[in-house]
């Protein structure tokens, strides 16, 4: 993940961890709510099944989710890097001597 991130300002870095853990968040919480009414309305589990399933769902689902948001916000954020560097009139000399 390290050098995923490198050459990235860090503060923004951490906006996107933070912004993917909230919206991973409430993604698991909608997931495990839905698996929670699947199993208890068309699965017909037992109420502690469905107790277990709505919140394997959720900590599973939430858990991907902020992966999956944490990556595309970084992808975001080099692209934005990338745009912010393309338009600068300064471009370093990075060419060997």
């Amino acid at each position: 993940m390290e050098s995923e991130t490198s050459g990235l300002p860090p503060e923004a870095v951490q906006r996107c961890k933070k912004e993917a853990l909230r919206d991973g968040a409430f993604a698991g919480l909608t997931c495990g709510l839905t698996g929670a009414l699947v199993g208890a309305r068309i699965m017909r589990l037992s109420r502690n099944l469905t107790i277990v399933s709505g919140c394997l769902t959720g900590v599973l689902s939430g858990y991907l989710f902020t992966l999956a948001f944490r990556d595309a916000n970084i992808a975001q954020l080099k692209k934005d890097v990338r745009i912010a560097a393309a338009r600068s009139p300064f471009v370093p000399d990075d060419r060997p001597q």
